[in-house]
Parts: structure tokens; C-alpha cells; sequence
């Protein structure tokens, strides 16, 4: 009797048991699907890819937007529209001297995307660039190539930069002809990983043809340093005091790396791949 007493406990021990744990399994089946689906909520997509081959254009720039992602949709902005983003269904066309896109990739489903930007520059005043030989293997035997409406990419690599590691580099600037001029564009990388930063400052000078030199100066920038891990194009716009001429130098002065940089105190790098007048 005793015997069958302990054997009936003991099997509705197991089944209780059974129970409790086909209980906790379905339970932990249930907050699996939970975290699942609050993870694909939390997932962030992709940012989409704004396509070209340069960023300088002569005339005006179709520029399309790209992201495969089933039920997902771009939107985008131009030059820091304050409105609500328009939702992008063809490319966009640009005309004018210039223009910043962004874009991000969105879904119900999922985290928006990081916002892409990218700055394109159209021609101005044509204009021959001269320049100084680069340094190291950042050079080129293309005398166009600073003006030559090829550039803009964030490969410190491309044929399109030259690179220099200077003190200061001299840039001249002629037009052929006199004529009145208002603004200087020049285009620069920042790679700070990669030791390249931008000029610490940048100066601009109109040629004077009575004492045969460039004397008069137009435009003077100072760029501060802002530690930064984005590798970017920056595009800087320098205004001129209104100036009749045919010839001007730009004159780009380096830096030296900063303390918190790895290789403080030793020259940085500057990589410029265009320079335009208008």
C-alpha cells in the first residue's frame, strides 16, 4: 500500500513537472518572438547611395538615388530645406553653382538610415590652374587637373587629388582675359585617420601689373580644427573684394598635426582636386 502511494506521488510529481516545464517553454517561446520582432524593429537600414561619377558639372546634373530594400522608400532634401523631406521617385536635376542632396532610406518596418549628403559644384569662369609638383605619389601630369570638372571622391587614392605636404602651396589662376570677379571655390579632403586635413588657412591675391606681382589681396579664410572621424570633400567658397583682372593666387598654408593626433607635431597632408572662379 505504502509502496503504491509512493509510486502514485512520484508520477504526479513528474506529470506536474511535465506541465511546468512545457509551461516555461511555451513562455520562453513567447518572448522569443517578442525580442524577435522588437529587434526588427530596432534594426536601422542602410543608407541609400547618391551615384555619380564627379561632383563638378559644366551645364546641369541629373543625380539618381539608389536603395533595394522590398517596402522601403528614399527621401531627400535639397541645400537644407527647413520642410518636410520629399519622397524621391526620379533623379533629381541640378543647374545651379551649388547644391547639397541629402538622403536617407525609410520603412515602417525598420529604423530610418543614416542621412547621405553630397555637394555638387557647377563651372564657373574658365580658367587655367597652375600648380606646383605634389609630393610623393599623390602627383599628376595633367595640367587640366584642377580644373578639368573631375573630382570629388573621398579616395585619397584617386587620380583626381594631388597631394602635398608642404608648408603652403601656390595655386595660379588665369582667365585669358580681364574680367570682374567675385568668388573663389576650391575643393579639399579630410582624412584625418590618413594624416590629410584641410588648409589652416587659405589667402587669395590679384595680380598687379604695374609692379608685376600679386600684392592686392582679395580674400583671406581661416579654418579651424575640428577633430573629426568622417572622411569628407569640403568644398571652401572664399568672396573677393570686387576685382577687375585676369590672374589671381591661392595661396593654401598647412598645419601641423595637433595633439591628440598620433602623429602630433609632424606636418599633416592637404589633397585638393579642383578649383573653380566665378
Amino acid at each position: 500500500m505504502e509502496l503504491r502511494q509512493s509510486l502514485s506521488l512520484q508520477a504526479r510529481a513528474y506529470s506536474l513537472n511535465r506541465m511546468l516545464l512545457m509551461k516555461y517553454k511555451y513562455l520562453f517561446f513567447l518572448l522569443f518572438l517578442y525580442c524577435t520582432a522588437s529587434a526588427q524593429n530596432r534594426f536601422q537600414l542602410a543608407p541609400p547611395l547618391i551615384k555619380y561619377r564627379s561632383i563638378f558639372f559644366d551645364d546641369r546634373l541629373r543625380v539618381p538615388i539608389v536603395f533595394e530594400q522590398p517596402g522601403a522608400y528614399i527621401t531627400y532634401s535639397i541645400d537644407g530645406e527647413t520642410g518636410k523631406a520629399k519622397k524621391y521617385n526620379k533623379p533629381i536635376l541640378i543647374n545651379k553653382e551649388v547644391t547639397t542632396i541629402k538622403a536617407s532610406a525609410n520603412s515602417k518596418d525598420f529604423m530610418t538610415s543614416e542621412i547621405v549628403e553630397a555637394t555638387f559644384i557647377k563651372s564657373g569662369i574658365q580658367a587655367a590652374v597652375h600648380f606646383p609638383e605634389a609630393s610623393g605619389p599623390y602627383k599628376s601630369s595633367k595640367p587640366s587637373i584642377l580644373s578639368d570638372n573631375q573630382g570629388g571622391i573621398t579616395n585619397y587614392n584617386s587620380p583626381t587629388w594631388l597631394g602635398y605636404d608642404k608648408d603652403s602651396v601656390s595655386l595660379i589662376i588665369e582667365t585669358g582675359k580681364v574680367q570682374n570677379l567675385h568668388k573663389v571655390l576650391f575643393n579639399v579632403l579630410e582624412n584625418q585617420q590618413a594624416w590629410i586635413f584641410t588648409p589652416s588657412r587659405a589667402v587669395v591675391y590679384a595680380y598687379n601689373k604695374q609692379n608685376n606681382s600679386f600684392s592686392v589681396v582679395l580674400s583671406t579664410v581661416t579654418l579651424p580644427m575640428v577633430q573629426n572621424t568622417k572622411v569628407q570633400c569640403r568644398a571652401i567658397t572664399m568672396k573677393l573684394i570686387p576685382s577687375n583682372t585676369d590672374k589671381l593666387k591661392l595661396v593654401l598654408y598647412n598645419t601641423k598635426l595637433p595633439s591628440w593626433h598620433q602623429g602630433v607635431g609632424k606636418l599633416a597632408w592637404m589633397f585638393i582636386d579642383e578649383v573653380k572662379l566665378y
